[in-house]
């Protein structure tokens, strides 16, 4: 008796590629239905053209996603479309179809995926030692921008005991043409590349209306509000798939406004993201001017496929020391407001090797300010000391003349200004070194120093983090 082992695809609603949940979600596209039942027939055809014997058995495994630059992703996607298919070709009764036990957890799920090796034990756990003489293997892609769903290179092949025939099997092409079809199949097929989770997530957003400019800031790792090199290729490729896919006008980075109101921009892009075992799982949020989240868009993308991308802050732990430094009993005048801005604006800037960078201020009174960094490796630098910003630059975004260069140490450093009106801060002691002005006490005692008791003088304090990255 022969029997044939297909390959199949499932696409389950599930955040996660391989993940072993049941989601009931198997008549929620149509497109998947379209595209399971008419590569149903296209097998049946083939089989039967090539005089398969009506006794032959089909058990069916997944199929493998084409994104264009590999073809061999193993995602929750051809995980459903495999399972909608086995169900159209047992509907069919032209063969007996053998049911994949999925069930089994000490078996992993990417075995699924590929032909049998010939190990007993795979016929024992998978399918109750019956052994079939063919199996089916395929791709699907999704073409034209998310636009068509496509199967190909679609092939009925002999068991390897029983020899090498294979028999070619006519793929099928559906068009996305409805709203619910499209967000369905973006939601459930989790990207396996940078460029591929931007392209996913610009067209989520196309399908939401009344979207013209968007704001995009750099997402941070975990709850440090930091970028890394992972946060800017994300950008970088994300402004790019916005313009090409929707069409938006996209402004990154700078967004510099009059104490915390910035520009109007009618939406802004923002998010974190965070290590899960082998993914990185990514929030983002999508906010209106009125700063409502209208939509929120979660994607996975498998570490391994990162390459050599660094997506972790190193010095993690030291930031959330400094943070909870200049926590700890904040200055909170609200009579004396000031902001500080780099060329690459205050939300998480970037800064690559190299690069020169100037920083602008605004206060809303006339007072001296106090610039320092705390560096990558820990080395609280002083940057600018009693700084004047007369009364004419008030209330409007003054620029410092003095330009500053990336350099090593590279990591995250924490920008910190002081600001105080009618006199200059008491002196603070540092040595020279390399060039730098590094400051001998440490950040709790300066912080303190700076922060000051007097009731005659006004106060005010900003900090911003910066990323700063090794040209490659």
């Amino acid at each position: 008796m022969k029997k044939i082992f297909v390959l199949i695809f499932v696409f389950i609603n599930c955040i996660g590629v391989m993940h072993r949940s049941s989601c009931n979600i198997m008549e929620q596209s149509t497109i998947i239905d379209e595209a399971a039942k008419q590569l149903a027939k296209n097998i049946v055809s083939e089989a039967e053209k090539n005089k398969l014997p009506k006794a032959s058995k089909l058990a069916v495994l997944y199929f493998i996603y084409n994104d264009g630059s590999s073809d061999t992703l193993k995602t929750n996607l051809g995980k459903l479309f495999a399972k909608k298919l086995e169900t159209e070709l047992t509907a069919l009764k032209k063969y007996t179809i053998i049911i994949v036990d999925t069930t089994l957890e000490t078996i992993s799920q990417n075995t699924f995926f590929s032909t049998p090796s010939g190990d007993n034990k795979y016929w024992e756990k998978f399918l109750k030692n019956q052994t079939p003489d063919y199996f089916i293997t395929g791709e699907f892609k999704m073409e034209d921008k998310f636009q068509t769903f496509t199967t190909q290179n679609i092939f009925l092949k002999k068991n390897i005991t029983n020899g090498t025939q294979n028999i070619a099997v006519t793929g099928t092409s559906n068009s996305i043409s409805k709203k619910e079809d499209r967000t369905f199949l973006l939601r459930s097929l989790q990207p396996a590349t940078i460029e591929q989770l931007c392209m996913m997530v610009a067209n989520e957003i196309t399908l939401l209306t009344n979207i013209k400019n968007i704001y995009l800031k750099n997402i941070t790792y975990k709850e440090t509000g930091s970028a890394t090199e992972f946060s800017d290729k994300v950008a970088t490729m994300m402004e790019q798939q916005l313009v090409e896919v929707g069409g938006y006008a996209v402004k990154r980075g700078v967004n510099r406004g009059v104490f915390n109101k910035t520009d109007l921009t009618e939406h802004k892009l923002a998010g974190n993201y965070w290590k899960d075992g082998e993914y990185l799982q990514i929030n983002l949020v999508l906010i209106n001017s009125n700063d409502q989240t209208i939509r929120t868009i979660n994607k996975k993308i498998l570490i391994e496929y990162l390459s050599d991308t660094k997506y972790e802050v190193e010095n993690i732990e030291a930031v959330k020391e400094q943070a909870k430094i200049l926590t700890d009993n904040a200055i909170l005048d609200s009579d004396f407001n000031v902001e500080i801005y780099t060329s690459k604006g205050n939300e998480n800037p970037i800064i690559y090797e190299g690069e020169k960078i100037k920083f602008s201020v605004i206060a809303s009174e006339a007072c001296y300010i106090r610039l320092m960094s705390v560096l990558a490796d820990e080395t609280l630098v002083l940057l600018l000391d009693n700084y004047e910003i007369t009364k004419d630059n008030t209330n409007k975004v003054y620029e410092i003349p003095k330009t500053f260069v990336c350099s090593s140490p590279f990591g995250v450093e924490t920008l910190i200004m002081n600001a105080q009106t009618e006199v200059e801060f008491e002196e603070i002691k540092y040595e020279v070194k390399s060039g730098y002005k590094i400051i001998t006490d440490d950040l709790a005692a300066v912080v303190k120093k700076n922060r000051g008791i007097r009731n005659d003088i006004k106060n005010s304090e900003k900090s911003v983090k910066i990323t700063t990255l090794k040209k490659k």
